[in-house]
């Protein structure tokens, strides 16, 4: 099951969507249980009630069939009492769970109701779910940066592009005489400036670039690990809850 997730694309937000719908089927189970008992508990509590008294109430020995009466309130007690087992039993196995926490200093038990465990699933399922949109929101945003670094690189390649024809024009316009030595010099010499400063700049936006290459090819393989893991963290948690 796991695999077949794993396999595909949506696989990790079928996960959770399976673990979610669990985890509302499972309360309304507890819910359904619950109140069932309730309201058996409360027929039986009535019942009882109403036998005692008609019993009490019919204490002459002349009365036609009393014997037959009085032994119909007497299963009707019994029942009653039967019922009041059958909800003790079913809450102690079915809806409460005795867990077992070992300490440093003692040991001690404690009942935890079902209620908590479904709690705690969905908890753990939350956090699972958090976890996945943080591994995917990194992908983004590296995507994301990945694209401003190659806009960035390409404007830098234009920018060096442009300076490095500058310099190109600068140094094959004819020889210069008298002052126009000196400021051709400066001019050839700022050129070139300009044209090392735009070269480092595209260096910088290509290191930039294959850094954040790298870093979105590790970060998508996290992603497909996690979603390995998840899914089957996932199907556990539900299988767990269950047991």
């Amino acid at each position: 099951m796991d695999r077949m997730v794993a396999d595909r694309a949506d696989g990790i937000d079928i996960a959770f969507d399976r673990g979610k719908a669990w985890s509302k089927y499972c309360k309304e189970l507890l819910n359904f249980v619950s109140r069932r008992m309730q309201l058996e508990l409360d027929h039986a509590k009535k019942v009882h009630c109403l036998a005692n008294q008609s019993k009490i109430a019919i204490n002459e020995h002349f009365l036609p069939l009393r014997d037959v009466f009085e032994s119909s309130f007497d299963n009707d007690i019994v029942f009653c009492e039967q019922t009041y087992d059958a909800v003790k039993h079913i809450q102690d196995r079915f809806i409460k769970v005795l867990v077992m926490l070992t300490h440093i200093m003692a040991n001690f038990e404690f009942r935890k109701s079902l209620e908590l465990r479904r709690d705690d699933h969905e908890r753990q399922r939350r956090a699972l779910k958090n976890e996945w949109m943080r591994v995917t929101k990194q992908v983004k945003d590296t995507q994301q940066e990945l694209l401003r670094a190659r806009s960035l690189l390409g404007t830098r390649d234009d920018g060096y592009r442009r300076a490095q024809e500058s310099f190109i024009r600068t140094e094959s316009t004819g020889p210069a005489v008298g002052a126009e030595v000196v400021r051709r010099r400066k001019e050839l010499e700022r050129r070139r400036k300009n044209e090392e400063e735009a070269f480092t700049k595209r260096e910088e936006a290509q290191s930039q670039v294959e850094k954040l290459e790298n870093e979105l090819e590790r970060r998508e393989q996290l992603m497909e690990d996690t979603k390995v893991v998840l899914n089957s963290a996932v199907l556990i948690l539900d299988v767990e809850f269950i047991v």
